[in-house]
């Protein structure tokens, strides 16, 4: 099968010599840790990748590793387990020992240790936040019953965030390692079979080839983001080139944000330039996703506080009198209206300054109205014991984090769980290690409960948790009165929950 061009990253790199996309120790070997990475960062789909290891027949350092990395991680805390965490922190590798560290969470013995001509595959499902490794067409993670094509058996990626990259390394600094992705330009085929619904290779999209793009020197063409840096309009105050962009002096005359460009609070670290185009280097642990805003509690909240269910029904009816209905709801809407009885314009409330609070976060840019939706904890309603989210099959890892308001009532996908609050998850009613299993929270509405491996089939699985309902302002404008000095009050908001 054809392979998709993949590239490793000379900027990217600590100490290899890449050579048609072989990482190469040199001789001699450095002191410090050997690593690199490709080229080209993603944030989601599904890639396969094979490595042909060779060593001159010395010996692999057993903490080479080889597999994936967020692209803030730094070179030294890829190298388990040499480095003060024991294993990849801010990656998911498997190392020529055999062992598998995602995360600086290690299982060992999950492979024999590696030898020269080891092919490694990797199967990354940056989708659903799982990794696979084989060695030489073998069990996936060491044992058979698990399957990328299937997402079943997968460790978990859901601790590593934002862009990621390929990432080898040898912290030995074993002069005779070599390792050869199999994807290049020349259309290696694997000797080993792709899983289904897999990309070949990961593919080097953002960037031509420097032998075509030009040299450094030359002028800057074209500036590509790789994730979201500003809000449109919004300055970026300083960039630093590492590299010539424009011609030796010359100004870049003008850099345009076309979208959300970076989380608030999180820098651009690093520009870095590959001939005269060139991507963005966020640091450690950036970008993420950020979790929506949370509606503000209040103290001039009063009562009553009005919460209303809603369901949607269409009607029409016959001559003969007879009502034809049609539920439009397969899991009913909530409403809540509420009311502040004063709004201090000063200390005294629950903020330093309760009216700009509600007013500021009803200006925020993701909220914006009635456009965006954010988070908000009805204390009489934010907490769950004993629910039930499904039955284990010995196949599935993941389950939708549901509630159910009352008994007989219909399950309703939660906002968001708060997890600062206590999660306990249970199989048959006995409590679970949270290191077994992830709460992912990445998608409002759409909370999920991932296994790292699948549980024994048959059993019950329920959780208890807090949570948040995901809502909007109903309307896109609010009516704050003053009746007497620094002090407001708002008659009416309605929050309306979503669907996500």
């Amino acid at each position: 099968m054809a392979v998709s061009y993949t590239r490793l990253d000379p900027h990217d790199n600590q100490g290899f010599v890449l050579a048609v996309n072989t990482a190469l120790a040199p001789t001699p070997a450095p002191s410090y840790p050997l690593t690199v990475k490709s080229r080209d960062p993603k944030i989601s789909g599904k890639f396969y990748i094979e490595i042909n290891l060779s060593d001159a027949g010395t010996g692999f350092e057993p903490a080479s590793g080889f597999g994936v990395a967020m692209l803030g991680a730094s070179f030294v805390n890829l190298g388990a387990p040499v480095n003060p965490f024991g294993g990849a922190l801010g990656g998911a590798l498997v190392y020529a020992n055999g062992d598998v560290s995602i995360n600086a969470h290690t299982t060992t013995g999950v492979f024999a240790a590696f030898g020269s001509g080891t092919v490694i595959s990797v199967a990354a499902d940056l989708d659903d936040a799982a990794i696979w490794f084989r060695v030489n067409g073998g069990a996936w993670n060491g044992s058979g019953a698990n399957d990328p094509s299937s997402n079943v058996g997968g460790f978990s990626l859901a601790a590593l965030t934002g862009n990621m990259v390929l990432a080898i390394t040898n912290p030995g600094g074993n002069a005779n390692f070599a390792a050869q992705l199999i994807a290049d330009p020349a259309g290696f085929s694997y000797p080993h079979s792709l899983p289904v619904g897999f990309t070949p290779g990961w593919p080097d999209n953002e960037y031509p080839d420097p032998a075509v793009a030009g040299v450094n020197g030359l002028g800057a063409s074209k500036l590509t983001a790789l994730a979201p840096i500003a809000a449109p309009g919004v300055a970026v105050r300083k960039m630093t080139a590492e590299a010539a962009i424009g011609a030796p002096g010359a100004a870049v005359r003008k850099l345009t944000a076309s979208g959300l460009l970076m989380p608030p609070g999180i820098a651009v670290r690093k520009l870095t330039v590959y001939a005269f185009l060139f991507s963005l280097d966020f640091g450690p642990g950036g970008p993420t996703s950020m979790p929506p805003p949370l509606y503000p509690e209040l103290i001039g909240l009063t009562y009553t506080v009005t919460k209303r269910p809603i369901w949607s029904t269409g009607s029409s009816r016959a001559g003969s009198g007879r009502t034809i209905r049609v539920g439009y709801y397969s899991v009913n809407l909530w409403e809540f209206e509420l009311k502040y009885d004063f709004l201090p314009d000063r200390v005294g409330g629950t903020t330093a300054n309760d009216l700009k609070a509600l007013e500021g976060f009803f200006l925020l840019p993701a909220i914006s109205g009635g456009l965006g939706g954010f988070l908000f904890d009805d204390a009489d309603d934010d907490t769950v014991a004993g629910q039930i989210v499904g039955t284990t099959d010995g196949v599935n890892t993941t389950w939708t984090i549901v509630r159910q308001f009352a008994t007989g009532s219909a399950l309703e996908p939660v906002g968001m769980v708060d997890t600062t609050r206590t999660v306990t998850v249970y199989l048959d009613g006995v409590p679970q290690s949270s290191a077994s299993y992830d709460i992912v929270t990445s998608a409002p509405v759409n909370q999920q409960l991932r296994f790292h491996a699948a549980p024994s089939t048959g059993q019950v699985v329920t959780m208890d948790f807090s949570f948040f309902f995901y809502v909007r302002f109903q309307d896109d404008k609010l009516d704050f009165v003053k009746f007497v000095e620094k002090l407001w009050q708002q008659d009416k908001i309605v929050l309306e929950s979503l669907r996500g």
